[in-house]
């Protein structure tokens, strides 16, 4: 998965990829770089009124294009990775979605 800036810099790179998956079925290991914070949430409340896991992917970098946010997303031999979407930190507290794209980037 990989979380770019398409014009502008996005200078706070704090990303929340929410799964049906529970804890442990999926191992997510940050890519672009040497050091990030992360944290599996359990049963995030969403506007809608629904609830999902999430995991927390965050780095003290901004994400800026041509320099995207890349995390693997490996679940175990018996499970699927189960994504459901892919939020961003918009301000303190709160996350929106951003579009997912399924395949390759095209330059």
């Amino acid at each position: 998965m990989e979380c770019h800036a398409e014009y502008y810099m996005e200078p706070i790179s704090h990303y929340l990829f929410l799964v049906k998956n529970q804890e442990g079925e999926v191992t997510f290991t940050y890519k672009s770089g040497p050091m990030c914070t992360t944290g599996f949430n359990k049963d995030i409340k969403l506007d809608d009124g629904s609830s999902c896991n999430a995991q927390l992917v965050s780095v003290e970098r901004a994400t800026v294009p041509e320099f995207p946010l890349i995390v693997e997303m490996k679940p175990q031999p018996d499970k699927a990775v189960q994504l459901i979407r892919v939020m961003h930190a918009r301000k303190m507290n709160q996350y929106v979605s951003i579009p997912l794209i399924f395949g390759k980037k095209i330059a």
